[in-house]
């Protein structure tokens, strides 16, 4: 069995986590995503001004919540100044990588966020919210924020768009000290990402060794590729042993007689389009370099699919729109998730198949019932024709049929 989740104590808790029960018989892996967002979230806790940063963020995300005057001010700014019309996007503690998005967008918006910031605080009457305008106002007219949040966006690509310290009309406030200060948190939290990704990545000499299924990266020495993967190939067959899953006396042999097919043959094409092909036609070959193969193919190394279906389903499936059927809710689903561009979709051949199955030609988009006499007939029509005979009938519905 292969194990992959996030975080979480349940999952991965030292006492009664589920891994470290199943731990002793399985290959257990913490999420790449995960580990990357929880690299980044305590990098960013040992650097005190990212703290100020993701204050001032938060603060500029809850000036425009829920006040729809204050965002079209600021797309009306973004089209007067000729910038891409974005909008100021939440940053999530827990999705670390959701400041992405938001630091491109300010990033890509400061003169029209300053524009639209100056504008609030000349025509508002409070003067308590005129006071707390200001005060944003002033924190992001800081030259060492602006900075920090371009380092953010790219990695300083952009930082020398600040060396005037002048944007537009708004001068920015810069010290004598801001460029060193700047370098010095720069390097802090480098160091700091640095520090977290190998401490969540380590060195794992079981998982490692699957490296020596990538084909594509094999040397093109053939003296080298004769020796090539053998102490690897014995970490995972000792491990694969124990689990009584393959036999390691010919092993040895199976993996020069894969790598001379392999380099010879397949060399060129990717391992996802191989697999199949090594299924089929070398099982019974190289049986135990092919139940390896189907062993590491099968890890999972990340949630993020699972967690992007949930997702989907919780946007589908609503507090308004909750009388979706399971099937109904998985088709949609499929429809979500695989994103297909409609441009691509070939809608005659979806129409030739729902003609074939419910024996109605084009235009006929309704079924008359005695119970409901405009009843729309269910998505689950447009499966696989009944009958493969039945799609040369399409034909006397007036229009050809193409092939499937």
């Amino acid at each position: 069995m292969l194990f992959a989740s996030d975080s979480t104590s349940v999952m991965l808790g030292n006492l009664t986590g589920v891994a470290l029960r199943i731990k002793e018989r399985n290959i257990i892996t913490h999420c790449i995503a995960h580990r990357l967002t929880l690299a980044c979230n305590l990098a960013e806790k040992h650097v005190l001004f990212c703290k100020h940063v993701e204050f001032i963020m938060k603060s500029i995300y809850n000036f425009f919540s829920n006040f729809s005057k204050r965002i079209d001010t600021l797309h009306k700014y973004q089209e007067i100044l000729d910038h891409p019309i974005l909008r100021i996007k939440q940053i999530y503690e827990i999705k670390w990588f959701s400041w992405y998005e938001a630091v491109k967008n300010l990033c890509l918006s400061i003169k029209p966020l300053m524009d639209t910031l100056l504008e609030m605080i000349t025509t508002i009457t409070n003067n308590h919210q005129r006071h707390n305008f200001i005060s944003l106002y002033t924190a992001i007219c800081d030259w060492k924020f602006l900075a920090f949040l371009h380092f953010l966006w790219d990695i300083l690509r952009y930082l020398s768009i600040l060396k005037n310290c002048i944007i537009g009309a708004h001068q920015l406030m810069c010290n004598e000290d801001s460029e060193a200060e700047l370098i010095a948190d720069i390097q802090s939290f480098a160091s700091a990402v640095i520090l977290e990704i190998q401490e969540r990545f380590p060195n794992r000499p079981l998982l490692n060794s699957i490296k020596i299924f990538d084909h594509i990266n094999w040397p093109n020495n053939k003296e080298e590729l004769t020796r090539y993967g053998e102490n690897k190939l014995n970490i995972l067959a000792e491990f694969y042993r124990k689990k009584q899953i393959i036999e390691v006396d010919n092993i040895c042999e199976e993996w020069f007689g894969y790598k001379a097919i392999v380099y010879v043959n397949f060399k060129n094409i990717e391992i996802k389009l191989l697999i199949p092909r090594l299924f089929e036609f070398y099982h019974d070959t190289f049986p135990n370099i092919i139940k390896l193969l189907g062993i590491i193919y099968s890890i999972p190394f990340s949630t993020v699919e699972y967690e992007h279906g949930f997702s989907k389903q919780n946007l589908i499936k609503t507090d308004l729109q909750n009388s979706l059927n399971i099937e109904m809710l998985h088709f949609i689903m499929m429809v979500g998730l695989e994103e297909k561009n409609l441009l691509e979709f070939n809608f005659t051949r979806a129409l030739q198949i729902w003609s074939v199955v419910t024996g109605q030609c084009p235009g006929q988009v309704t079924q008359k019932r005695n119970d409901n006499p405009y009843k729309i007939l269910p998505i689950s029509l447009l499966s696989k024709p009944k009958k493969a005979a039945d799609i040369e009938n399409v034909q006397h519905c007036g229009y050809v049929t193409g092939k499937f």
